[in-house]
């Protein structure tokens, strides 16, 4: 009896601590790879489950989407949008037209570095000063015939960098507007659109690996949880089976019981039987 009460207070204990922490563990509906998996890591065909393709819906008016994956249907929001602007802003030497262009997604200092690079690439050499970036002798081809020197400033908004750019075309021409250099602006407006999405695209595709890396072990966190689920409802199938075993045994060990018993009351009558004849044939000496 004392074995089967141990039994049953350990299957009370663990039907107590599933209930407590998962109730039933969905299957593994979704597969994930890691974004930096070498040549080492298994496919999803290898390890025996095919990932589950994401069906995209056409995109409403308002640029949000939904995409079904498996059992979930997720409604994205809108994406951020590469927007360039011209601005009659103050500057360094006064109050100057240019062009305003946001980046989504990257971060302000990441930005002023490959600025930096990227205005190199016209033969400038940027410089610092204070919070404005000065390239100086800077060919653009279809910008102008000459040189032009650049201004520029870059400024963190919350979710990502505004880059402003004041073009000096030099002497009476001034500063590249869209008013009075309808061609030259295309071109100049052109080359900033192709830096800030050339940046956008880097930060959130930087954004995206970090985030799949979270995701993947995430995913193997829940299966390793989904794994001890599994375990502990097979041990509760165990110690089910151990208890009909325990409860069956001591059937059997209460029968057995009964019968030792009745033997030893046999044995006990012919014992006593035995002692009383013997102290019977003394007493007639």
């Amino acid at each position: 009896m004392e074995k089967s009460k141990v039994i049953l207070t350990l299957l009370a204990g663990l039907l107590f601590l599933i209930a407590e922490t998962a109730i039933a563990q969905p299957a593994n509906q979704y597969q994930f790879i890691p974004p930096d998996a070498g040549n080492n890591q298994k496919t999803p065909t290898q390890m025996g489950e095919m990932p589950v393709q994401p069906q995209q819906e056409t995109p409403q008016d308002d640029g949000t989407q939904t995409v079904t994956i498996g059992p979930l249907q997720l409604q994205l929001a809108a994406p951020p949008v590469v927007e360039t602007t011209e601005v009659f802003d103050f500057m360094s030497q006064g109050q100057k037209p240019g062009i305003r262009v946001s980046i989504p997604g990257a971060a302000a200092n990441d930005v002023a570095k490959s600025w930096k690079k990227y205005l190199k690439d016209f033969g400038a050499k940027p410089k610092m000063y204070g919070s404005e970036f000065l390239s100086k002798e800077a060919y653009i081809d279809g910008l102008s015939e000459g040189t032009v020197d650049i201004y520029s400033v870059v400024q963190p908004y919350p979710s990502g960098t505004l880059l402003k750019v004041f073009f000096d075309l030099g002497g009476e021409k001034g500063y590249l507007s869209g008013s009075t250099n309808a061609q030259q602006y295309e071109v100049g407006l052109s080359m900033i659109r192709d830096f800030a999405i050339t940046e956008s695209y880097k930060a959130v595709s930087e954004e995206l690996a970090g985030e799949e890396k979270m995701l993947f072990q995430m995913d193997k966190a829940r299966q390793k949880l989904q794994a001890e689920y599994e375990q502990l409802v097979k041990d509760i199938e165990n110690y089910k089976q151990a208890i009909s075993k325990a409860e069956a045994d001591i059937e059997q060990n209460t029968l057995i019981q009964e019968d030792r018993n009745k033997a030893t009351r046999e044995q006990i009558q012919k014992v006593e039987q035995l002692k009383y004849n013997l102290h019977s044939i003394r007493s007639q000496q």
